[in-house]
């Protein structure tokens, strides 16, 4: 941070300093310094694409998805390599729904480079997100026989050998994501579902109170008290 701010003092107009100190900005979880950076480096050079991208991440990260999503495809245009840059841009897209928009750039990914391990998962992720599970799964396949030992194809894997009724095989790539990353929250909480399935309730139900960390929960219109499973002792108890 001081060799940058000490460039930026002899050059105030430098484009990359600009948004190398944003990247300091978000390592010190400062938000707002980050976004106040990139897009000063973005004033002075619309063309950075690694500006728009970090710029991205932090929207993304402070909710503004729609804004995000702006920025990933300004990034894409100018530099689609970038890594995790066409994850990021095709999650944004399933967030909005935009499928068609999703499926066109990864297939042209694909058209160049048919061992493309990102778009491979990407592709494979739109399909099952539109409940095409026998397509996503054969591109699973593919990405599998390139990088078998990735935790999120690993879970991806699983939720659509799930769809497909094949619970054993499922809880085999759950296990074998987790394994890969003890704190994968989404691959714990779909095992879960895959245990209750099975009506294996015993290791089903704990992991199944995961859904309680998702953002994405929906929203009660009132909030009560959660039950702690004690007699209610003359309470009335909402079944919800």
């Amino acid at each position: 941070a001081v060799h940058l701010d000490r460039a930026l003092d002899l050059n105030p107009n430098f484009a990359a300093a600009h948004a190398a100190r944003g990247n300091v900005f978000l390592m010190l979880e400062s938000q707002q310094a980050a976004i106040a950076s990139f897009e000063h480096a973005l004033r002075l050079d619309s063309g950075n694409a690694a500006a728009h991208f970090n710029l991205g991440l932090v929207h993304q990260s402070a909710g503004a998805r729609e804004l995000a999503m702006h920025h990933f495809e300004r990034a894409y245009a100018l530099a689609p390599a970038i890594p995790d840059l066409l994850k990021n841009l095709t999650l944004s897209y399933i967030e909005f729904e935009r499928y068609d928009d999703a499926h066109a750039i990864l297939q042209r990914e694909l058209a160049q480079n048919p061992r493309h391990f990102e778009a491979l998962k990407c592709i494979g992720l739109v399909l099952q997100k539109i409940h095409r599970p026998h397509e996503a799964l054969q591109y699973y396949v593919s990405a599998s026989a390139i990088n078998g030992a990735d935790a999120e194809l690993l879970n991806n894997f699983a939720v659509v050998l799930q769809d497909l009724g094949r619970l054993d095989e499922a809880v085999a790539n759950y296990d074998a994501a987790i394994a890969l990353k003890l704190d994968f929250t989404l691959a714990l909480w779909h095992r879960s579902l895959a245990y209750l399935l099975r009506h294996d309730f015993a290791r089903g139900w704990p992991d199944y109170e995961l859904r309680l960390l998702n953002a994405d929960r929906p929203k009660r219109p009132l909030e009560f008290a959660r039950w702690d499973g004690r007699t209610p002792n003359g309470k009335k108890l909402l079944i919800f």
